[in-house]
C-alpha cells in the first residue's frame, strides 16, 4: 500500500537544504525564505492526492505516512506564522523559538551612556535581533537602556552582551554595534534579543541597522536612515530627510519636514505630513499617504495593494495614476481617464508632479477636505 505524504516530506528536505545553501552563498535571510515554503508544500501534498486518485487499483484506500505527515503540517504552522509575522509588520525578533534559540534562557538589565563630542556629526547603531525606540535629546550623551535576553543565567547573558557589544569613534562618526554571537546550523546557540531605549543627540545624523526587530525613532533634528530585515519601521517627528529600506514588514512615517524614501518588501506603508519629495515602493502591501503641505515630487509604487492618496485642495500638482488591475479613482478632476485604469489630472500651478504605479489594487487621489 502507498503511503502518501513521503514525496512531499522529500521535496520539504530538499527546499530545506536548498534555502539553507543559498543562505550560506548569498546571505538572503533563512526565515525570509522559509516563509514562503507552506503554499509549495501544500501543492505538492494536493498532487500526491490527486495523482493517488487518478492512478489506483480497485478497492485501494488512500493512506498517509503519519510521520511525515505531521512533520510536514509542522513546517507548514512554521512557514505561515513567518509570513503571517512579515505581513503584519511586527518584527520577528521575538518569533518562532526553532529560529529563536533561548532555551533555559534569562533575561538581563543594561544601562550604559556614552558622552557624543561635537566634532561627532553622525551616529550608527547596528544591532541584530533588536527591538529598538529611538529619541533625540538636547543633551551631547547617548543613552542606552533596556534589556537582552540569551541562553545561560543573567550573569552568562551578560558576560555575552559584553564580548558581542563594541562602541567606537571613528572618523567623525560614533558607531554602536553589536554582533552575531555563534551559531551552530539553523541555531543561535548564544543568541542575544535586544529590548533597549536609546536617547541620542538630536542634532547628529543617525544611522540603524537591524536584521530582525523593530525601529521607532523620533524627534530628530538631522537626518535618519534605517535598513530592517524582518520587522516595522516607524518615524514620527524627524526634522531631517528619513530614508528606509526593510525587507518584511510595514513602515509608517509621520511629520516628516525633509524628504522621504522608503522601500519595503512585504509589508504596508504610509505616510502622513511629509513636507518634501516622497518615494515609496512595496511589492506586497497597501500604501497610504496624505499631507497637509505638498512640497515636493510624489512617487508611489506598489505590485500587490491599493494605493491612497489625501492631498490639500490649494496643492501645485500634477498628477499621473496608472494601474494594471483595478481602477483609478478619486474626486480629484481627471483630465485624461482611459478605461478607469489610468488618469491624468492638474492642481493649481502644477509645480510639482504625483506619478502613483500599481499592478494588482486601486488608486484614489482625493482632497482632504
Amino acid at each position: 500500500m502507498k503511503k502518501l505524504g513521503r514525496r512531499t516530506l522529500g521535496l520539504l528536505f530538499i527546499l530545506t537544504g536548498g534555502i539553507f545553501l543559498a543562505q550560506q552563498l548569498t546571505g538572503i535571510s533563512l526565515m525570509e525564505a522559509f516563509g514562503y515554503v507552506w503554499p509549495i508544500i501544500l501543492v505538492a501534498l494536493l498532487i500526491e492526492v490527486i495523482f493517488f486518485y487518478r492512478n489506483r487499483e480497485d478497492g485501494e484506500t488512500i493512506s498517509f505516512d503519519k510521520g511525515a505527515l505531521v512533520i510536514i503540517i509542522m513546517a507548514m504552522v512554521v512557514s505561515g506564522s513567518i509570513q503571517n509575522t512579515q505581513w503584519s509588520g511586527s518584527g520577528l525578533a521575538q518569533g518562532i523559538p526553532f529560529f529563536q534559540w533561548t532555551v533555559n534562557g534569562a533575561e538581563a538589565e543594561v544601562e550604559e551612556a556614552y558622552d557624543i563630542p561635537a566634532d561627532i556629526n553622525e551616529i550608527i547603531l547596528e544591532i541584530p535581533n533588536a527591538k529598538l525606540r529611538i529619541e533625540g535629546t538636547s543633551e551631547n550623551v547617548m543613552t542606552l537602556e533596556g534589556i537582552v535576553r540569551g541562553n545561560g543565567n543573567e550573569a552568562e547573558v551578560i558576560k555575552t552582551f559584553e564580548e558581542v557589544r563594541n562602541a567606537e569613534m571613528k572618523g567623525g562618526s560614533f558607531n554602536y554595534t553589536v554582533e552575531k554571537p555563534g551559531s551552530f546550523w539553523f541555531f543561535q546557540t548564544d543568541q542575544i534579543i535586544a529590548d533597549f531605549i536609546v536617547y541620542v543627540p538630536e542634532d547628529r545624523k543617525l544611522e540603524v541597522a537591524v536584521t530582525n526587530g523593530s525601529v521607532d525613532a523620533g524627534h530628530l533634528l538631522d537626518d535618519l536612515a534605517v535598513r530592517t530585515t524582518n520587522g516595522r519601521v516607524q518615524a514620527e517627528e524627524i526634522k531631517g530627510n528619513v530614508e528606509v529600506v526593510n525587507t518584511n514588514g510595514l513602515v509608517s512615517l509621520r511629520n516628516i519636514s525633509g524628504d522621504a524614501d522608503a522601500a519595503t518588501t512585504n509589508g504596508r506603508m504610509s505616510a502622513t505630513n511629509v513636507m518634501k519629495s516622497v518615494k515609496l515602493k512595496t511589492t506586497n502591501g497597501t500604501v497610504d499617504a496624505e499631507s497637509e503641505k505638498i512640497g515636493g515630487n510624489w512617487d508611489i509604487k506598489t505590485t500587490n495593494g491599493n494605493i491612497t492618496v489625501l492631498i490639500p485642495r490649494d496643492s501645485d500638482l500634477s498628477i499621473d495614476a496608472k494601474t494594471t488591475n483595478g481602477n483609478v479613482g478619486g474626486d480629484v478632476e481627471w483630465t485624461d481617464k482611459t478605461e478607469r485604469k489610468e488618469g491624468s489630472a492638474a492642481i493649481g500651478a502644477a509645480t510639482y508632479h504625483l506619478q502613483a504605479k500599481g499592478t494588482n489594487g486601486s488608486i484614489q487621489v482625493s482632497f482632504l477636505d
